[in-house]
């Protein structure tokens, strides 16, 4: 006759046969895990496993691949803003300074401000109106003129500043004051006649310019014109004039 292999109970601790349901002790029931439960645990523990580290293994091959992308996006950048320094280099267009055959060279630049300009080189000849001797040297067209680092002197819409760069020189046997009512500076367009701009504050702003026998002083007259009269293509002048009558003309372009 076989003995029966005996167990503990899990809620008493009494000896009970292993193949008994209840224990005879306490009444509970006693659980036991059969092969083919206990082999179907094992086989979801070995495939969740398998799930996770096949996870990470995917989630650290996206973050590689993501930086190699990354890298070569910022690559592209750069040399896209090479190309674009390149391509933002000088940009010549030919404008004739006097009206006459010669070319100057007009150059797409960027002053103090940040704010684009274009200059125009004039042919640089001396005109004499009274006690003065006035010599363009260049124009610029500009949306602002600074006075310093918060402030500046900004166009109205619809227009720009042209800026008649010069060197005034006083032949006088007097001090005299330039762009006053002596001598008399104007941008004219067909009929129509511009005044310049007093900037106050800005150094090299010629209006009412004080200036003793015999020094010359270099600054700049800005006119403020409306851009269909700058885009217009037609010539642009500046007109110097003098209480007698006198006056000279100077071609802006």
């Amino acid at each position: 006759m076989k003995v029966a292999k005996m167990v503990k109970c899990k809620t008493c601790g009494a000896d009970i046969a292993k193949n008994a349901k209840v224990c005879p002790q306490c009444g509970g029931k006693v659980n036991r895990m059969t092969p083919g439960v206990a082999a179907a645990i094992c086989i979801i523990i070995v495939v969740a496993v398998i799930l996770i580290v096949a996870v990470i293994a995917s989630s650290s091959s996206g973050d590689e691949t993501g930086g190699v992308e990354q890298t070569a996006g910022q690559s592209g950048t750069t040399a896209s803003e090479e190309t674009q320094t390149a391509d933002g280099g000088e940009s010549e267009d030919t404008r004739t300074a006097d009206g006459g055959e010669s070319e100057d060279t007009r150059t797409a630049e960027s002053d103090d401000s940040g704010e684009s300009e274009d200059i125009n080189t004039v042919d640089g000849t001396t005109k004499t109106i009274g006690d003065w001797e006035i010599t363009a040297t260049s124009v610029e067209v500009v949306d602002s003129v600074s006075l310093g680092l918060l402030t500046e002197y900004q166009a109205s819409e619809g227009c720009k500043f042209v800026k008649v760069n010069m060197t005034i020189t006083n032949t006088g046997t007097e001090l005299d004051y330039f762009q006053s009512f002596s001598t008399y500076a104007k941008v004219v367009y067909g009929e129509y006649e511009y005044s310049p701009t007093m900037m106050t504050g800005v150094d090299e702003d010629l209006t009412y310019e004080s200036v003793n026998p015999l020094i010359t002083v270099s600054g700049f007259l800005a006119f403020e014109i409306p851009d269909e009269v700058i885009n217009s293509g037609e010539t642009l002048s500046m007109v110097v004039s003098d209480v007698y009558g006198e006056s000279a003309s100077i071609t802006l372009w």
